[in-house]
């Protein structure tokens, strides 16, 4: 009844109703459990590596260290969260 009664399907969520509010604590629960079981290695590797993340541009013009070692790492998490 609530989809019949959209008028827009982009606001369907944004609704403040039993179901948005079911679907939110679900997702909060579920979603949570399953980032840390999914990234909990990878955010530990991370806060114990050496490996700079310095961003901060290469004066010759190239990717920094550190830049490139933010882009593996990132290829990483995503890769871990879309497997």
């Amino acid at each position: 009844a609530q989809v019949e009664r959209c008028r827009n399907e982009s606001t369907l969520l944004r609704l403040n109703n039993l179901s948005s509010h079911l679907l939110t604590h679900f997702a909060r629960s579920v979603g949570a459990s399953y980032l840390h079981h999914m990234l909990s290695t990878l955010v530990a590797e991370v806060a114990l590596s050496k490996k700079s993340l310095d961003v901060r541009r290469d004066p010759s013009g190239g990717l920094s260290e550190g830049q490139v070692n933010l882009q593996n790492y990132t290829a990483r998490f995503l890769d871990s969260i879309l497997k």
